[in-house]
């Protein structure tokens, strides 16, 4: 009964609600919408047949609304965010490496040692909790010290021969969205595994594998190059 009443509250919303939640469902189909590349009663008649909306004629209508509303919202995001990577720069690091080991306050505690060893070394280590694990992205000739000192059986896995690829940001991305949206979504399309991901402060992190550094850099170097050359940023 509950799903009765819940699917008929659906129904009586009004149809241009109901299109903007089908389509912030579903950011493939808004992309292609905003670029102007979908068959509006091909996509009406999908929503149909999948979501139970009835009236084609209204579902194109607020479609077309939509598709105005999301460019003009995208156009002013993506203008934000190439104008920030327009003064941001690249860095690439090799030789990285990622221990993973339990979440326990026995690792936690000894990887205090870790740090503490690494930094007076000046050698290269970021540490992320997460709710099940702990992960060590620290330079891969500290790999055996890191075991060593957190203990193989506190260990869940270990990942050598990784490449770190920064994207160094002015400090105003902490206030501009999707910046890190738009630089995955880059690396997705390109078919990039993205290993880690770590932001902090005005650096955006990419840990991939080694054989796919380059790819990932050059990705990246061309979008910060375009939106320099350009300068797309907002007046």
């Amino acid at each position: 009964m509950l799903s009765d009443r819940n699917g008929t509250a659906e129904k009586e919303k009004p149809i241009a609600q109901r299109v903007r939640e089908y389509l912030s469902e579903r950011p493939v189909i808004r992309d292609h919408l905003r670029q102007g590349l979908l068959n509006y009663s091909a996509l009406a008649r999908r929503m149909i047949a999948e979501e139970g909306f009835r009236n084609e004629e209204a579902i194109v209508v607020a479609l077309r609304r939509a598709e105005a509303e999301i460019a003009d919202t995208v156009r002013g995001q993506e203008a934000s965010v190439l104008a920030l990577l327009a003064e941001s720069r690249l860095e690439m690091r090799t030789k990285i490496g990622i221990v993973t080991a339990k979440n326990d306050w026995v690792v936690m505690a000894r990887l205090e040692q870790v740090i503490k060893r690494m930094l007076s070394k000046r050698s290269f280590l970021q540490v992320i909790q997460g709710t099940d694990s702990i992960t060590v992205i620290c330079d891969e000739a500290a790999i055996p010290s890191v075991l060593e000192t957190v203990g193989s059986d506190q260990v869940l896995r270990t990942r050598p021969e990784l490449a770190e690829v920064l994207v160094r940001a002015p400090e105003k991305i902490a206030e501009t969205p999707g910046v890190v949206a738009y630089l995955t979504d880059l690396l997705a399309w390109k078919g990039i595994n993205i290993i880690e991901m770590v932001s902090c402060h005005t650096d955006v992190v990419f840990i991939v594998d080694r054989e796919e550094m380059v790819r990932a850099y050059e990705t990246l170097s061309r979008i910060v190059h375009r939106a320099s050359t350009n300068d797309k940023s907002p007046n």
